[in-house]
Order: C-alpha cells, then sequence, then structure tokens
C-alpha cells in the first residue's frame, strides 16, 4: 500500500515550506509562476491525491518541459564534505534549469539482489544521476528502467569495450602523473600506489597516471611497492595497513594514494611502524577533503571541484534529454595539486 502523499511531504521535495506549497496548489497570487510549476509538477510526479489545478479553473496547464531527475547513491558520509558539495551542485544546476530532484540511497542488499529503490514506486522520473554504484549488474538495471543516466564516476570493465551511458568524473590521469613526477624530481624512485585500481573507474585512471608518469621519464615501473589489494570490511583500516606496510619486503619512500582516506589510514598505519612523515615517508591523497588539513603534517592532495562535478552531472544529464541518439561520452573536470607538508625529498637525497 502506497503511502498518502502530504503538503508537507511535496515541500521537503521540492525544499520549499508547507506555506508555499499550499498558496501555489491553491494559487495564491502571491506565488510566482516559476514556483506553481515546479510544486504541481513534483506533487503530480509525487502522487498526489489531493486537490490539483487544472485549466478548467485558469490554473497552469502541466509543464512537460519540467524534469524530475533522481540523484541515486550507495553511500555517503555526512561527516565529509565531499558529496554533500556534490549535491551542492547538483542543487544549483536543479533550481536555476526549473526542475526538481530528489535523493535516494541504496544499500549493499538492494545491490546484490538487484532491488530497485522504493522511491520508483510512487514517483516518476525523467532522468538518474547515479554515484557510489560500482556494480555493472546494477547499473544495467538502472538503464533497463529506459530513462536517461548519469554516473559520477563509476565501474570500470574492460571487457566492455563501448560505453552504455554517459560518465562524468574528476581528472585523474594527468592530475596524478604530474603529482608523481613531482616526487621523482624530488629524487624518488622508490613510490608506490596504495588502492585497488579496479575498484571503479577513477580508480583504474589514478593507476594509469601513476605508470603514466614513469613511461614520460623513461624509467621503469616496479610494482613491488604497490598495495592494490581490497580491504576486508571486518577488519580496522589501520589494522590492516599497518599488515599491508609489514607484507611489503621493503618500504618505499613515497606513497600515492587513489585517495584521501586512504592517505590518511597509511599515514596512521606508518607512523604506528615509527615511520616519521615526511621524513621517512611521503604521502599524497586525492579529493581535497577537510580532514586533509587536520591530519598531521597535512596532507598533499589532488583538490577536486566538488560543486562543479554535481553542477555538469546535471547540464549533461539535461542535454542527453534532449539528445539520446548521440554516442555516450566520459566528461573529466579539471583539478590541481595542493601541495603541504606530508611530501619531502626523500632520505637518501638530504
Amino acid at each position: 500500500m502506497n503511502k498518502k502523499i502530504t503538503m508537507q511531504a511535496i515541500a521537503k521535495q521540492v525544499n520549499m515550506s508547507r506555506n508555499t506549497v499550499s498558496k501555489a496548489l491553491n494559487n495564491d497570487p502571491s506565488v510566482t509562476e516559476k514556483t506553481r510549476k515546479i510544486v504541481i509538477s513534483a506533487a503530480k510526479a509525487m502522487g498526489y491525491k489531493g486537490f490539483l489545478p487544472d485549466s478548467s479553473n485558469q490554473t497552469i496547464k502541466e509543464d512537460i518541459s519540467h524534469k524530475h531527475i533522481l540523484v541515486l547513491t550507495h553511500r555517503f558520509s555526512e561527516s565529509s564534505p565531499f558529496w554533500p558539495l556534490v549535491w551542492n551542485g547538483v542543487e544549483q544546476k536543479v533550481r536555476e534549469s526549473g526542475h526538481s530532484f530528489a535523493i535516494s540511497m541504496i544499500g549493499k542488499d538492494d545491490i546484490e539482489n538487484l532491488q530497485l529503490p522504493t522511491i520508483f514506486n510512487n514517483q516518476k522520473f525523467d532522468g538518474i544521476i547515479c554515484s557510489e554504484i560500482f556494480d555493472k549488474a546494477y547499473i544495467k538495471l538502472l538503464i533497463d528502467i529506459g530513462i536517461p543516466l548519469i554516473s559520477i564516476d563509476g565501474y570500470y570493465d574492460p571487457d566492455t569495450p563501448n560505453a552504455t551511458f554517459d560518465y562524468v568524473l574528476m581528472e585523474n590521469s594527468t592530475s596524478i602523473s604530474k603529482l608523481v613526477n613531482h616526487l621523482l624530481v624530488l629524487g624518488h624512485t622508490k613510490i608506490g600506489f596504495v588502492g585497488n585500481y579496479t575498484h571503479c573507474r577513477g580508480f583504474f585512471e589514478r593507476y594509469a597516471g601513476f605508470k603514466q608518469a614513469y613511461m614520460f621519464k623513461g624509467l621503469d615501473f616496479d610494482r613491488k611497492f604497490d598495495i592494490t589489494a581490497d580491504k576486508p570490511d571486518n577488519i580496522s583500516d589501520d589494522e590492516w595497513y599497518v599488515k599491508e606496510l609489514k607484507n611489503l619486503n621493503s618500504i618505499p619512500t613515497a606513497f600515492v594514494c587513489a585517495n584521501d582516506f586512504i592517505a590518511i589510514h597509511v599515514m596512521k598505519a606508518a607512523k604506528k611502524l615509527g615511520l616519521r612523515i615526511p621524513e621517512d615517508l611521503s604521502v599524497t591523497g586525492f579529493d581535497g577533503l577537510k580532514e586533509c588539513t587536520i591530519i598531521e603534517p597535512h596532507l598533499t592532495t589532488v583538490e577536486t571541484n566538488k560543486e562543479v562535478l554535481g553542477y555538469r552531472a546535471v547540464e549533461l544529464l539535461l542535454w542527453r534529454m534532449d539528445n539520446p541518439d548521440y554516442p555516450f561520452e566520459v566528461t573529466h573536470i579539471e583539478n590541481f595539486i595542493r601541495f603541504r607538508d606530508s611530501i619531502a625529498g626523500p632520505p637518501n637525497a638530504k
């Protein structure tokens, strides 16, 4: 049995007050036409059973140009600013365009059982933006719904040569290549990569950029310093990284990590083993989280344009709605490197 849709639910959906929603549904002249269109379109999409204006009482007709977008994500941390900032960019572009959107979370069980979220039961969507969903079968489930889909990052599958949906990602390869080149210029020759490069397309591109830096320098690439395994869910981060560092035949003088969280755990694990940062070990991250300036020493990282990422995802999705027959695209958003105190020249260069 579907839950009754109330004015309060509509207000939450469109990020307006209940009073504004009530006025819009009752054609109050104090409400602008744009606001009225947004409210009425959202109410219809949600299956609101109360009174809805129609053309018989000189109210606006349904605006077929109005789009309702679903942002579907596997997980995000409210303590981290990354995804909230991405959603700020999504909201900005959606509002500028006169459309509406909803955010829904899916769990591990949903992905494993190929179960769509219940929000599809009582709402109609014109397009989907998904993030942190790296399961090929689940993405296919979303594609089979038959509406345009944009993935912020996504799974990487070397066995699927042609894209079946649009991607928008941070620029990964060149950013990491420049970072590794900087470490090579400082004198590092023993550099390891930390992160499972099969985890997602972004991690794969970062690992490719890592190897690319060696190629440009004409140097041989050695994987013996890499930590690219998956961390089990039932073990604490620091404990696992300490074990992985101990398993290396020798510790490199620098680690390039696939993201900031990995880098921070590497720094903590290295300190537990008595290594000084950056005197004994240089460490870099990726994303530009606030935690980079909390950990000591502050973490060198690739700073990403998070709000632009969300904004561009909406732009691309709206374009795809109007151009369904064009080839799928992969769009990268430019980053910049934020140098801090977690890197220095290798010990033998001092």
